[in-house]
This record gives C-alpha cells, sequence and structure tokens, in this order.
C-alpha cells in the first residue's frame, strides 16, 4: 500500500455546514467523475432540484470511507450520491485515514453536478474537486531499528 504524505495534500481545519471538517481545496485541485449516482436516484433528484440543474454552483461534498468494501462515498446534501473511481479508492482510503486519525473530524471537498451524459445513463453525475495523488510525495513507511 502506497503511503501518502497527508500533509502535502492541501487542506485545511475549518467549519462546513455547521461542523468541523477538514476541507480539501486548492489550486492543484482537479475534477473527477463519481461513479454510481443512478443507483442513487432520489439524493441525485434532490440534489439535481437544491442546485436547480446548474452545472457551475459548487457544494460541499463528503468523502466517506468504506474500508470493508475498500470504496469511498461521497455524500451531498445529506446523503450518498456515488462514490470514487475504484482506481482513486485505495489512496483516498489511506488519504481519509490518516486525515481522520490527525483531526477526528469529517473530510470535505467541492462537488459540482455533472450534465446529462451517456455516462451517466443520460442523467445528471456528481464531479468532485481533489488533487491528483501521483503528484504528492509518498512518504516511506518508517522502519524500526
Amino acid at each position: 500500500m502506497q503511503h501518502f504524505d497527508e500533509s502535502a495534500v492541501p487542506h485545511n481545519l475549518t467549519v462546513v455546514e455547521g461542523q468541523r471538517a477538514v476541507w480539501i481545496s486548492g489550486p492543484s485541485c482537479i475534477r473527477y467523475e463519481a461513479i454510481g449516482e443512478s443507483y442513487n436516484p432520489e439524493q441525485m433528484q434532490r440534489v439535481v432540484a437544491w442546485l436547480q440543474g446548474r452545472t457551475d454552483t459548487a457544494v460541499h461534498g463528503w468523502l466517506v470511507a468504506e474500508p470493508t468494501v475498500r470504496a469511498v462515498a461521497i455524500w451531498v446534501l445529506g446523503g450518498k450520491v456515488g462514490y470514487l473511481p475504484h482506481e482513486l479508492a485505495p489512496p483516498w482510503l489511506n488519504v481519509l485515514a490518516r486525515l481522520g486519525a490527525r483531526y477526528g473530524v469529517p473530510v470535505g471537498c467541492s462537488a459540482t453536478l455533472d450534465p446529462p451524459s451517456a455516462a451517466n445513463q443520460g442523467g445528471y453525475g456528481i464531479i468532485v474537486w481533489l488533487p491528483d495523488l501521483s503528484l504528492i510525495h509518498i512518504s516511506e513507511p518508517t522502519r524500526p531499528y
């Protein structure tokens, strides 16, 4: 398993939606399309209605580790809307575990609507804005001597 130096992930400790949280943001964040939104149609309809279908308005997205299934769920407006793509889950599970251990609070990031497309089975999708972990320093596990 790769070990990421969580302090290199652009974040700050702040208040989001009335609770203390680690907020991941910064100019190095790039667009990642969520998967599985079609399995959460009611919550997606709620998000689309709340945003009035606008794809240029950011909302708070929460990254929730689901280690038993090796996945990272994305929650928006109090409900699950999808997951990070499978290939992103292992490194982000590591980062979320380390940030959680360090701060003990939820982890969030900016999220936006993805317009209806074939990739989203004709419906809206979710985009999250996160740093590219391949550009972040990988720390080696410490070895006892």
